[in-house]
């Protein structure tokens, strides 16, 4: 992996977000993290499971799982880490702000964005050995390693404005590089097709005017969403509010553990409101 900053990042991810990296080019990224260096000695599932606290009642992981397999990636200038809420619920949210079993590592809950540039996912396996599976390699190229992809959208993940372009970006290479990514039949020129209807071209960091991540918020039938991916008609929301009755009332999806999404009526949405963050210049 590509460290471009001193913090690498590791993830417990839920059995069918694996699945959807390998099989579809799954990018989508959050929820609990710690630092890689604090976990480095959870070297098997059991242990991932007792630190992590993967063993309540409705955990998509079996009790004694073969193997387990999680993320590890360098900290995005435009990621935002929070403390974990002080919330009771079914699955663990690390009121305490540590996992638990022997690790006693601190933990933060990182908000929806899109998997970053150089990032790894990994097995560790039931007799201790870790096994590569897949390396993120940009938005443009997908997963080394998977069988699928699935085109960066707007709403989740870095965007760049170079020139008169808008476009979904990362940083690449050493920090010093941002790949820019259209989605369409058509590309300017100097953008080089990678594969049916996607488009690349990798300029110097110095040359985008902006590197941002825009988030879009809303209420559906009074409930605090993000808005993940919209068309006029129907929109994938992220809840906001993952209290269980909600959850159940709204019949949400578990995309990853304790994290709850809809495809709701564009008409419905309400206070619709928008912020967006930006990565100070290199």
């Amino acid at each position: 992996m590509k460290n471009r900053t001193a913090e690498v990042l590791q993830k417990v991810v839920a059995p069918w977000v694996s699945r959807g990296i390998l099989e579809q080019g799954y990018y989508h990224l959050g929820g609990a993290v710690a630092r890689a260096v604090d976990v480095a000695e959870l070297t098997t599932p059991k242990a991932v499971l007792d630190a992590w606290r993967l063993r309540y009642e409705g955990s998509p992981f079996p009790a004694d799982p073969d193997y387990v397999d999680v993320l590890r990636f360098s900290m995005h200038p435009l990621m935002s880490l929070t403390a974990p809420a002080d919330i009771e619920r079914p699955w663990p949210t690390f009121a305490n702000g540590f996992l638990g079993g022997e690790a006693l590592a601190p933990v933060w809950m990182l908000e929806r964005t899109r998997v970053p540039a150089g990032a790894e996912l990994w097995r560790l396996q039931r007799d201790g050995e870790q096994r590569h599976l897949a390396t993120y390699v940009s938005p443009g190229q997908g997963w080394s390693g998977g069988r699928g992809y699935y085109p960066p959208v707007h709403l989740v993940g870095t965007r760049a404005k170079w020139l008169d372009l808008d476009v979904p970006a990362d940083i690449v290479g050493d920090g010093t590089e941002v790949e820019l990514v259209v989605v369409g039949e058509t590309a300017p020129d100097g953008f080089e097709q990678v594969r049916v209807g996607v488009w690349c071209r990798t300029v110097p960091r110095t040359e985008v005017a902006e590197l941002f991540e825009l988030t879009l918020t809303c209420r559906y039938r009074s409930v605090p969403c993000r808005i993940i991916q919209r068309t006029s008609d129907q929109t994938r929301l992220l809840l906001l509010d993952d209290d269980p009755d909600t959850v159940r009332q709204l019949n949400a999806e578990e995309a990853d553990t304790g994290s709850f999404e809809i495809t709701a009526s564009t008409a419905e949405l309400t206070d619709i409101a928008g912020v967006a963050r930006e990565s100070v210049s290199a």
